[in-house]
């Protein structure tokens, strides 16, 4: 996993209100998000390129970099 730091990798790994979303579109494709729940203001911790040719594609892969970060989290 590159372009995040470990604090960001961390609060991500061990918080359970973490919301994948999306947003979009911007020229036609979306942009993924990997958020705080509401309690924390929905605060954003990462986001991509405007990539995805839909909300549930960009949403899948988000939830797709929470798994790998989870799956490496006595790694980080």
């Amino acid at each position: 996993m590159s372009g995040i730091t470990r604090l960001t990798a961390m609060i991500i790994a061990s918080r359970d209100d973490i919301v994948c979303t999306s947003s979009g579109p911007v020229d036609g494709k979306y942009i993924g998000w990997i958020t705080l729940g509401p309690d924390d203001r929905c605060r954003p911790f990462l986001n991509s390129e405007p990539i995805y040719e839909s909300h549930d594609a960009a949403k899948a892969a988000m939830e797709a970099v929470v798994a790998e970060i989870r799956a490496k989290e006595g790694k980080i």
